[in-house]
């Protein structure tokens, strides 16, 4: 916010102008020792002290003009609506189910990521696999170390992966049904994703 210079008041007082629309934030600061035109509309004349409280105020909170009150007041947000609040919920089960999906899982003591390129690697091997029983590939692990796996182990840790991103898009599916069906703030609220 910065202090404007346009205007002396009629009695000597600080202008303060305000937008038009609600909900009317302070928009400047206009110095009685100045003279300039400064606005007929949206403005309102403060004392000195009332002009250094609100410039104080102002450093905390964004500050509205109350025509019913003739006050300057903290802006405070309107509350969400309903939808607006089941949308942040969505994106956040979205954001909590990919998290999960991606951290990673130990089958029969192997420790295997599940990141989405991992998915994929794991995906073209179990296909390989399939087809050859003989087949073995090195795979690193999520310490970094490799281990030389089998065909058999190759598909059991593929099924399981696959299971476990299932699991958690079959989470995500059924909080979205419970975020559809909330009547209320508190039952939005009351949605978490399982441990």
């Amino acid at each position: 916010m910065t202090e404007k210079t346009p205007s002396r008041s009629p009695n000597g007082g600080w202008i303060i102008s305000y937008e038009a629309t609600v909900p009317r934030f302070v928009n400047g600061f206009y110095p009685p020792e100045y003279h300039a035109d400064y606005p007929a509309e949206n403005c309102v004349e403060v004392t000195q002290e009332r002009r250094d409280r609100l410039w104080e105020e102002m450093q905390e909170h964004r500050m509205c003009y109350d025509p019913v009150t003739g006050d300057f007041v903290p802006y405070v947000p309107p509350a969400p609506t309903l939808e607006q609040l089941k949308e942040r919920k969505r994106a956040e089960i979205a954001a909590t189910r990919y998290e999960a999906e991606t951290r990673g899982i130990t089958v029969n003591s192997v420790s295997v990521a599940t990141d989405r390129d991992s998915q994929s690697l794991l995906t073209a091997a179990a296909l390989s696999a399939f087809m050859d029983s003989t087949y073995t590939v090195e795979w690193k692990m999520t310490d970094g170390t490799f281990a030389t796996l089998t065909a058999e182990q190759i598909i059991a840790i593929g099924r399981a992966v696959s299971a476990h991103v299932e699991t958690c898009f079959s989470r995500e599916k059924t909080l979205y049904a419970q975020v559809d069906a909330a009547q209320s703030a508190e039952d939005v609220a009351a949605i978490t994703w399982p441990d």
